[in-house]
């Protein structure tokens, strides 16, 4: 008998769109499920499978594999590394080749598209989107899933990618960047602390071609299509009512039961119940910390927690894992609510579970050798005797849950929106300054020119008074050498003579 072991519920959504994703583990593996939760929602897994088909015959062929069980369309189940992984470990190491995964993942897009063309906004579009403004001419393609996000894609053994979640898409055009938009909000918003230092949120956009201005005409369109899906009237309400319904009431049953909590350790052959461990609860325990000695299995690849045999509501769930030296495994403490759990909806780190089985499934990143495990765990719904008082409580908390939560992803988008316009200005300060920078290097260059000019002027002034010196002392020698002749040549016999002579002759001439 197929075993169910992961259920998410859409009971936020439209009546047309409620479905439950299931993974079940069956003789032969495991598989993934869609179901509608109304016989109105029928039309909408039918056309889930419609996708399926239209991509096969356009030989389209990444989409995981699927077919129909009467009201059920069953995938594949596909495991290996995704592509939101990838990245990860890529902007760990090398983030040039992390934004180029970023630039062809956009390329994957277009791969899975028919018609690309130029956008124009058709009726269906304004019908789903709105009536957008500022996109014409931006590449579109018809068949486009807007919800292929990075966690939807998995690498396969072989290396080829598998698209496992084909529910939205549509057969008008279609901005091929928002579908890039969505997934890069996605993995911003979930991975953002191991992002934080690595890269800028801008960058990632850079690199799929989505300038800011798009970004902000990309949310709109977003906002207007959860509100597509999930209607103008948004409740949790709905949920709530949902949970009524499906919890026990008869105090006795419950009482009678034996509480206890699980853990099951997959060492590669999978979860039974001869690997696990079961640790017995007080009726009315909160706090649950658990210390278990698991050093007789081999290794663990998998850890299943079922916090309670029993449905609850379950908070803050930690572990910490040892070597069989006793010390603590750093790169295993990990926080569970990154685990799967088949909680019927969470807010925060809060679990509101429906089903009697309870679990959170683990798995690591590698098998290795664990010897002991600490687990800690609160139980908010475990007071038997009190059962529909703190049920009735248990509602306001969760409206107030889903209020916070709401107040708080509509504080995240305001903040993102106005860190976004505080870099666009900033842009704009660092160009007027950048621009100030080049005019001012510009001055100072004319400005070491013209000292360069008043120097070289100086320097030839100089040298001009350095040559008339010379040519003055060259002249003053001049004359003290003749000078210095003409005492010689008066002093001699023969000049003596010379004037003797020539006075005789002026005698005579006188006579």
């Amino acid at each position: 008998m197929d075993k169910k072991i992961y259920s998410k519920l859409t009971k936020e959504r439209r009546e047309e769109f409620q479905i439950e994703t299931s993974i079940y583990k069956t003789h032969s593996g495991k598989k993934v499920t869609k179901s509608p939760l109304s016989k109105l929602a029928e039309s909408h897994i039918e056309q889930i499978y419609d996708n399926y088909v239209f991509c096969r015959q356009h030989n389209i062929d990444m989409l995981v594999k699927s077919h129909l069980e009467e009201e059920t369309i069953v995938f594949d189940f596909v495991s290996g590394e995704s592509y939101g992984e990838k990245l990860l470990a890529l902007i760990k190491h090398n983030k040039e080749d992390f934004l180029s995964d970023i630039h062809q993942y956009k390329e994957f897009i277009e791969r899975t598209i028919l018609d690309k063309n130029k956008f124009v906004i058709s009726e269906d579009f304004r019908k789903i989107f709105g009536d957008v403004e500022g996109l014409e001419g931006k590449e579109a393609g018809i068949n486009l899933n807007i919800d292929m996000s990075f966690d939807n894609i998995i690498f396969g053994e072989d290396g080829s990618p598998n698209i496992i979640d084909y529910e939205w898409m549509f057969r008008f055009p279609i901005p091929i960047e928002f579908s890039a938009f969505r997934a890069i909000n996605a993995f911003w918003v979930k991975n953002h602390r191991e992002l934080y230092g690595r890269v800028e949120f801008e960058e990632i956009l850079g690199a799929a071609g989505i300038s800011l201005d798009d970004y902000q005409i990309y949310l709109k369109m977003d906002e207007r299509f959860l509100e597509y899906v999930n209607g103008d009237e948004y409740s949790y309400n709905q949920i709530l009512e949902q949970y009524k319904e499906k919890v026990h009431y008869v105090q006795d049953i419950v009482i009678e039961r034996e509480l206890f909590a699980q853990i099951f350790v997959d060492d590669g052959r999978g979860f039974n119940e001869m690997d696990s461990i079961r640790v017995p609860l007080k009726f009315n325990q909160e706090d649950v910390k658990l210390e278990l000695d698991i050093s007789s299995f081999h290794s663990v690849k998998k850890l299943r927690i079922d916090p309670l045999n029993h449905s609850s509501i379950v908070k803050c769930i930690y572990m910490k894992a040892y070597d069989e030296n006793g010390k603590e495994i750093v790169m295993m403490e990990q926080d569970i609510n990154q685990g799967i759990s088949n909680a019927k909806t969470q807010f925060f780190d809060t679990y509101f579970f429906q089903t009697e089985d309870p679990q959170f499934i683990y798995e690591f990143a590698k098998a290795r050798k664990i010897t002991k495990l600490d687990l800690y765990y609160q139980l908010l719904l475990n007071d038997m005797d009190n059962y529909k008082a703190i049920l009735e409580i248990m509602e306001g908390i969760v409206l107030n849950s889903s209020d916070l939560q709401s107040n708080y992803y509509d504080r995240m988008k305001q903040l993102d929106q106005e860190i976004i316009k505080e870099k666009k200005l900033s842009e704009k300060l660092k160009k007027k300054i950048r621009d100030h920078e080049d005019e001012l290097k510009v001055l100072q260059d004319l400005k070491q020119k013209e000292i360069q000019k008043i120097e070289e002027a100086q320097a030839k002034r100089d040298e001009m008074v350095r040559l008339q010196q010379i040519e003055l002392e060259r002249i003053k020698t001049q004359d003290l050498e003749a000078t210095a002749v003409n005492k010689y040549i008066q002093g001699t016999k023969a000049y003596k003579i010379f004037l003797k002579r020539k006075v005789e002759k002026n005698v005579l001439k006188q006579q």
